[in-house]
């Protein structure tokens, strides 16, 4: 007996600009190559729709009410001539980008304020934030999550951000998890002790 796979779902993709006739014409080889097209012309058109991969923006004009695509924080762009597998080729790059799961970074910190404001920055930039903010249950929380990286903002009489690295690195685990530390010490020597300890970085 043979298990075959079940076919991927259509890649889902809108097609948006002022030439209707022509984003038309390049949905129809789009469907021909399977994927899931809409045409739009009109911005609020966006809202209906969900589950999109890819939006291309095809302004015709100089004067297009879409303005520059170039200005507008696209993940690509594509120059004329261009033809229907280049287009392919970049909706491909993007998909696949947006189908890996997000960098999971494991966030110490003796604050809440602080943790509170690393754990923002890191999900603005699309990752997800495991906190801890007691410092001892490291290892074991480590051990339990598995997490990308880990970024330590640890500054007590107890142990620092350094410390922390050092009991880190001593298991053999975790010598290929980044560590990045932040510390409020500019002092080179610092930086020295820190990439002794095993840190990968010091901020």
């Amino acid at each position: 007996m043979q298990f075959l796979e079940a076919p991927k779902p259509a890649r889902r993709i809108c097609l948006l600009g002022d030439n209707a006739l022509l984003a038309r014409d390049t949905a129809l080889q789009l469907r021909a190559s399977g994927y899931d097209v809409t045409v739009a012309t009109q911005l609020e058109q966006l809202a209906t729709l969900g589950g999109l991969c890819c939006i291309v923006v095809d302004p015709a004009s100089r004067g297009s009410r879409f303005g520059d695509p170039a200005r507008a924080g696209v993940d690509g762009f594509l120059a004329r001539p261009f033809d229907v597998d280049d287009i392919k080729a970049r909706i491909e790059t993007l998909a696949q980008r947006l189908e890996q799961p997000p960098c999971r970074v494991l966030v110490v910190a003796s604050d809440a304020a602080r943790l509170d404001g690393i754990e923002g920055a890191l999900a603005q930039a699309g990752m997800e934030a495991l906190r801890l903010h007691k410092p001892l249950e490291l290892i074991a929380t480590l051990s339990r999550h598995h997490p990308d990286a880990i970024v330590i903002d640890v500054d007590t009489p107890a142990c620092n951000g350094v410390d922390l690295a050092m009991l880190i690195r001593q298991d053999p685990a975790f010598l290929d998890l980044p560590v990045l530390v932040l510390s409020d010490d500019r002092d080179p020597a610092a930086r020295r002790r820190a990439v002794a300890a095993g840190v990968d970085d010091l901020l």
